[in-house]
């Protein structure tokens, strides 16, 4: 009787045992450092994600053509510094009337930092007139809480007449 005793509690602590390996296992893999899926991701701290922010929410409200110059090619530069990191990558959408005075949506998808972006939002950059206003809006990921978007508006109003259309999350 002891032995049959002695052999449900080996029996009852070998049970035990894999359960704890298996939740240890289940733990580490829903974890930051064991899961790289895009909800774990950007664990990031909070210091660095405001300042992730802040060096694009500076630039919201009412800029001039030479900021807003200066913007696009930190949009440019941070294609190359996270292009690895698509989270960090951020789309540009700009506004700016046509040739009838109707207003027209020129959005920039960074997908994948790619040379094409790079070039396009160049292009903007080179075409943005020194001494016009324009107004910048920035949109955050409801997921990440990092900018992933920035909006510029090319004409004397700070109220979009065409809604924007949103980014996929």
């Amino acid at each position: 009787m002891k032995k049959t005793i002695f052999k449900a509690l080996v029996i009852i602590g070998i049970v035990l045992l894999v359960i704890i390996i298996a939740e240890c296992t289940i733990a580490y893999i829903d974890s930051p450092r064991g899961n790289k899926s895009s909800d774990y991701y950007y664990h990031i701290s909070e210091p660095e994600r405001q300042s992730f922010n802040q060096q694009w929410t500076t630039y919201e409200g009412k800029q001039n053509g030479n900021n807003i110059k200066a913007l696009c090619q930190k949009v440019i530069a941070n294609c190359t510094t996270n292009k690895q990191e698509e989270d960090r990558l951020v789309d540009l959408a700009i506004t700016r009337p046509n040739l009838d005075g109707e207003e027209v949506i020129l959005p920039i998808t960074v997908e994948n930092a790619t040379k094409t972006a790079q070039d396009d939002i160049g292009k903007v950059r080179n075409e943005i007139e020194p001494k016009h206003t324009y107004y910048v809006y920035t949109e955050i990921n409801e997921k990440t809480r990092l900018v992933n978007r920035i909006i510029i508006k090319y004409e004397e109003s700070d109220e979009f007449s065409t809604p924007l259309p949103k980014l996929e999350q």
